[in-house]
């Protein structure tokens, strides 16, 4: 069966992704919810949050796997607690 795992990074500044009030280039946050069997959901979280879901975000930023940084959700979710939607 199934089930939602989410997984949160920081991208590294040089990327370009975001920019602060005086348009420098600044760190961006991603967060991807992925269906997964529980083994990546529970025991193996750690090998898929640091290896295979950072390649797979990496790719499709077409960028450098060294420019992504696992995050806790806790951390995720403080950078972006005062946001608007």
């Amino acid at each position: 069966m199934a089930t939602l795992a989410r997984y949160a990074y920081k991208v590294s500044k040089e990327v370009g992704l975001a920019h602060d009030e005086q348009d420098n280039n600044t760190e961006a946050f991603v967060k991807v919810e992925l269906p997964v069997n529980d083994l990546y959901a529970n025991e193996e979280y750690k090998v898929a949050h640091e290896v295979m879901v950072l390649q797979m975000i990496a790719r499709q930023m077409n960028i450098e796997p060294t420019m992504l940084t696992p995050i806790s959700l806790e951390e995720y979710d403080s950078e972006h607690e005062n946001e608007e939607l």
